[in-house]
């Protein structure tokens, strides 16, 4: 009828900072996605929680959060069409002076929405192995206006999951 597969990754970060009177991470960080096929149609979920490296020269890290689900339909032995959504949050922990459109100046910390929607179909081409194209669409808000960005990508992958 149906089949689940997953992953769990969890780790400890700790980013202790070169320079006195910067701000450090430590902390817990993972990765952990859920999958599971009935019939034609399989389903993911997805939850992620991670610092990264900042190139902002007061921000050293960001946190980031960010949650998804996705289906795929088996349209034949050979096809599948997939979708994803993602939605996630990056914190900076350092506030910072910015100008506002009025000409104000303010003090922030910034923080960014995203979201991330995902369609592509791959072909399989032998057992489990399948030549994908895929459509992205990348959304980002932030409290900082001129940050605001929404791009599309296409790229092509290959899979060993199909």
């Amino acid at each position: 009828m149906g089949r689940a597969a997953g992953t769990l990754s969890l780790g400890y970060k700790k980013l202790v900072p070169v320079e006195e009177g910067r701000k450090g991470f430590s902390g817990l960080v993972g990765d952990t996605s859920l999958y599971f096929r009935v019939f034609r149609f399989g389903f993911r979920i997805k939850y992620e929680k991670n610092c990264h490296f900042s190139y902002w020269t007061n921000n050293i890290f960001f946190k980031e959060y960010r949650y998804g689900a996705g289906i795929s339909l088996y349209l034949t032995k050979f096809l599948r069409l997939d979708y994803n959504f993602y939605y996630g949050e990056s914190d900076y922990p350092v506030a910072m002076t910015v100008q506002t459109p009025s000409g104000n100046y303010e003090e922030l910390k910034r923080n960014d929405i995203h979201r991330i929607q995902t369609l592509g179909f791959v072909f399989r081409v032998i057992k489990n192995t399948g030549i994908g194209l895929m459509v992205n669409f990348w959304e980002r808000e932030s409290n900082y206006y001129w940050a605001n960005r929404d791009r599309m990508f296409v790229g092509g992958y290959i899979t060993y999951q199909f």
